[in-house]
């Protein structure tokens, strides 16, 4: 698949990069991202999912998408 680490990140609300496992849960068909460390409970972090991500059909995302900060 094309659900991983280089493909789905966690950033911090200053664009850092945070440390996360991905994987791809076929039984559900979701992306899991794990942070490997602790989170900072005050700070708000975004998922991004690049456009090498793709369906089934080899399709890659239009543009990158951006989860609302959590």
């Amino acid at each position: 698949g094309t659900v991983n680490g280089l493909t789905v990140g966690l950033r911090d609300s200053r664009g850092t990069g945070v440390a996360a496992a991905v994987s791809w849960d076929a039984s559900t068909a979701e992306a899991v991202l794990a942070p490997t460390g602790a989170l900072e409970g005050a700070a708000g972090y975004v998922v991004r999912v690049t456009t090498n991500v793709q369906d089934l059909f080899g399709v890659p995302l239009s543009a990158e998408y951006a989860l609302p900060q959590l």
